[in-house]
C-alpha cells in the first residue's frame, strides 16, 4: 500500500490543483502505472453496497488488466472505504482510494464525482477512457466492452441504460408500479412532442429521450475538454451533456447498472 496524490499522475499534470485534502490515500495493484481505462465513483456510507458494486467491476474489466477504478470516499460514517478497498484487493483490480471529508456545501454526490474523475484524468492515459457509476450499482458484465466498442467506432459519448433490481422493485408497494406506467406514458409522449419542436440535425429522430448521466463513458480528450465534472451541487455530468449536444453520442442498451 502506498500513498499517492493527484498531482502525482505521470499521464497528464495540470496547473489546476485539485481542491482535495485527503485524510487518507490508499492504492492496491499496479497503480504505479497509468490505466488504460478508468472507472471513477463517488462513495458515501455504501458499506451495505459497495461489495456487490466492485464484483460487477471485477467481471466487465476481467479483460482489462490495465484498466483502473478511482473510489472517492466523502464524508462516510461507515467503513465503506476500507471495506471498498479490501474488495478491490481481493479482486486483483488496480484502485486508488481516496478519503476526504468536504465542506457541507461541497458534500454531495457532484462534487464527489468531479473530484474522481479529476484523480481518474490525471491518472489515466491521454487515449485512455473514462467512465463513471454509483457506489450503489451494479455493471454490466459486458458493459466495458460494449461500450469500448461503440467509443471505438466514432461515437465520443456513450448513454448506457439504467435496469432497477428486480428483487427490490418486488419489495416496493403496488402503487409505485402503476404511478410509474403513467410516468412513462407522459415520458414518451413529452419526447415525441420534443423532436417535433425541437429539430436537430444531428439527431433528427431522438427516440430514446436518453440524457447523459452518471455512468455515460468518454474518451479522456472528450472529458477535458468539456471541462468534467463541474462544480454543480447535484450535477452528475451536465457540460458534456451540452457538450454532447453538438457532437456524435450513441446508445448502448447492454451497459445496464441497478
Amino acid at each position: 500500500m502506498k500513498a499517492w496524490s493527484p498531482a502525482s499522475g505521470r499521464a497528464r499534470r495540470e496547473s489546476r490543483p485539485v481542491p482535495l485534502r485527503p485524510r487518507a490515500v490508499s492504492q492496491c495493484g499496479d497503480a504505479a502505472r497509468p490505466a488504460d481505462l478508468v472507472i471513477a465513483i463517488p462513495v458515501c456510507d455504501e458499506i451495505e453496497r459497495v461489495v456487490a458494486c466492485i464484483d460487477a467491476l471485477a467481471a466487465t474489466l476481467a479483460r482489462r488488466p490495465q484498466a483502473g477504478v478511482v473510489l472517492l470516499v466523502n464524508n462516510s460514517v461507515d467503513a465503506s472505504g476500507p471495506t471498498a478497498f479490501c474488495a478491490l484487493a481481493a479482486c486483483g483490480i488496480k484502485a486508488i482510494v481516496v478519503e476526504t471529508t468536504l465542506a457541507p456545501a461541497m458534500a454531495t454526490a457532484g462534487w464527489a464525482r468531479r473530484l474522481a474523475v479529476d484523480i481518474a484524468a490525471r491518472w489515466a492515459l491521454p487515449d485512455a477512457v473514462l467512465m463513471t457509476t454509483d457506489a450503489d450499482g451494479r455493471v454490466a458484465a459486458d458493459r466495458a466492452e460494449a461500450n469500448l466498442a461503440l467509443l471505438g467506432q466514432g461515437a465520443h459519448l456513450v448513454c448506457g441504460r439504467i435496469a432497477t433490481d428486480s428483487a427490490e422493485a418486488a419489495l416496493l408497494p403496488v402503487g409505485v408500479a402503476a404511478l410509474y406506467d403513467v410516468e412513462r406514458a407522459y415520458t414518451a409522449l413529452a419526447i415525441e412532442l420534443d423532436a417535433l419542436l425541437d429539430h436537430r440535425p444531428h439527431d433528427p429522430g431522438r427516440i430514446t429521450g436518453w440524457r447523459p448521466g452518471p455512468a455515460s463513458p468518454s474518451g479522456h480528450a472528450t472529458t477535458v475538454r468539456s471541462g468534467g465534472c463541474r462544480r454543480f451541487p447535484a450535477a452528475r455530468i451536465a457540460p458534456l451533456q451540452r457538450w454532447s449536444n453538438g457532437t456524435t453520442c450513441a446508445s448502448a442498451t447492454a451497459t445496464r447498472r441497478w
